[in-house]
């Protein structure tokens, strides 16, 4: 549920579901939107339309004012880029993991999800043994799939698979 308590006094529209539409002056940083500041909430900027529900009968409230966007609300719209940490590459030092990790970039195409899952399961057999942190491996299988071409998102959950596989 969204608080008015926060909201200037500015123009409104009642909608037939008994929800409301408020108008605010055009501001070029405010977008189209859905759910983005809660659910339920949408937003409609340049490019955006609205059923105009005074041409319907339904209430308008406040009719001769427009308010500014509320810079909380522009805020909410449009936040600051999130800064994802880059962890450093690892360099791998032992040679039976760097020899596992070059036979699966080897893979061709048609070969490399099974490979990508093979490799996964030697890795995750490494860390049931102490020898890698899961971190590290999934780091590990998420750069090989970058190398073969295979999606990050795909190759974490491959390597995430293999760790529950292999336990």
């Amino acid at each position: 549920m969204v608080s008015y308590a926060n909201l200037p006094l500015t123009r409104a529209h009642v909608t037939r579901s008994g929800g409301r539409h408020l108008l605010f002056r055009p501001h070029p940083d405010f977008k189209n939107s859905a759910g983005k500041i809660c659910r339920g909430v949408d937003t409609r900027g340049s490019g955006g339309y609205i059923i105009w529900w005074p041409a319907h009968d339904y209430e308008a409230m406040h009719r001769g004012h427009v308010a500014e966007v509320p810079p909380w609300l522009l805020a909410k719209l449009n936040p600051a880029p999130r800064r994802i940490a880059r962890r450093p590459n690892r360099i791998v030092t032992d040679n039976e993991i760097a020899a596992l990790l070059a036979f699966v970039m080897k893979a061709q195409n048609g070969e490399r999800n099974c490979m990508l899952y093979w490799g996964s399961c030697r890795l995750a057999e490494h860390v049931r043994t102490g020898r890698l942190s899961e971190d590290t491996m999934v780091d590990l299988v998420i750069g090989t799939a970058a190398h073969i071409g295979l999606d990050h998102i795909e190759a974490k959950n491959t390597a995430l698979s293999a760790l529950r596989t292999i336990r």
